[in-house]
């Protein structure tokens, strides 16, 4: 019994806590290669491409928040996330809530029950995209 008091003891000091962290994903939609880039990236809302501009779709991506997370963080993450896959916008821009559990793996395991709670986050989901840049031979 005293083995399992450590060891729970040093599980909470350590912490291996879930749904604490903000998640990103990046779905490839082909091939992609780029060079990297520092600028700011562009937002379209909802389903509001850009007219003027031919664009190839790169990726669908996903940021879901913690509890209390706000639109401008997650919108932050999906920029980032775009910067690093090499697109000039984000399009489609969607929020929606979901459900996510938060606890303590360790707790869980060495007690061998559930100490998850459950909580209301915030999740965006666009797609990055590149634009296709004619040139004209002079």
């Amino acid at each position: 019994m005293k083995k399992v008091l450590v060891l729970l003891i040093f599980a909470q000091y350590w912490g291996c806590g879930y749904g604490n962290n903000i998640q990103t994903n990046i779905t490839p939609i082909g091939q992609i290669s780029y060079d990297e880039k520092t600028y700011d990236i562009e937002v379209y809302w909802e389903s509001i491409p850009p007219e003027d501009k031919d664009f190839q779709q790169l990726a669908f991506l996903e940021a879901e928040g913690v509890q209390n997370s706000s639109t401008e963080e997650l919108l932050r993450k999906l920029k980032k996330q775009a910067m690093d896959i090499g697109a000039d916008a984000i399009i489609s821009v969607k929020q929606n809530y979901i459900e996510r559990k938060k606890g303590d793996l360790a707790t869980d395991l060495i007690l061998g029950k559930s100490s998850s709670e459950k909580y209301i986050a915030t999740k965006l989901t666009a797609i990055a995209i590149r634009y296709r840049h004619i040139h004209i031979p002079k």
